[in-house]
């Protein structure tokens, strides 16, 4: 909450929003689980709290330090430029002067690498020094790059011990995305956010009395 307030707190269509019920349950399941996966509905700001979960734990610990984080976004090509819009924004309003070392699509927070990746590049991230992976809009990723993801996140978990975190609206049927909701073996920590966690927080009235 502290952090919100210091970088400000977010905004949606010119509306600050605090922290709310539920975003203080995805928080304390990030901090607890080692994989998280997220069924959610659109709108619930779900993209903007990990990018900050993700900064706060750079600015506030060393834990991440001299580590990497890897973001993949599977809508398009804007979902990458969209997370790093975001990383980058989130400093503009309290520290307007503040010049992030940046170039292309590596991002250094203090003294950590963020890498937002293309799909296409997926197979490229296994790493040995991988904090997160933070999969955004995952069950938008095409069949072939969901078979590359599914490897390369086996592979960076006995390589780095990396945490994942794997995000998105349903999407298709029989992806990966859906495999990992029925295996009940899979590691993950799952969490479903309907539309009414939007109620009364993200929706509009509008949306309220229809």
């Amino acid at each position: 909450c502290c952090f919100n307030h210091m970088l400000s707190l977010p905004s949606k269509d010119g509306v600050s929003y605090p922290l709310f019920k539920f975003q203080k349950l995805i928080f304390d399941i990030l901090e607890q689980n080692q994989n998280v996966w997220v069924k959610k509905a659109r709108g619930l700001g779900l993209t903007t709290f990990i990018l900050r979960y993700l900064a706060w734990k750079i600015f506030f610990s060393s834990e991440l330090d001299h580590k990497s984080i890897y973001i993949i976004s599977g809508n398009d090509n804007k979902s990458n430029d969209k997370a790093d819009l975001i990383l980058k924004k989130l400093f503009e309003k309290k520290f307007p002067t503040l010049k992030l070392e940046s170039r292309f699509t590596d991002l250094w927070l203090k003294k950590t690498r963020i890498k937002i990746l293309d799909p296409t590049d997926i197979i490229d991230f296994a790493a040995y020094d991988i904090a997160y992976l933070f999969i955004d809009d995952a069950d938008f990723l095409e069949p072939s790059e969901q078979i590359k993801l599914e490897q390369a996140i086996s592979l960076c978990s006995i390589k780095s011990n990396c945490r994942t975190i794997m995000v998105s609206t349903p999407n298709q049927r029989g992806g990966l995305f859906e495999k990992i909701e029925n295996d009940e073996t899979s590691g993950y920590t799952k969490l479903k956010l309907d539309y009414r966690y939007g109620i009364g927080t993200f929706y509009d009235g509008k949306f309220n009395r229809n």
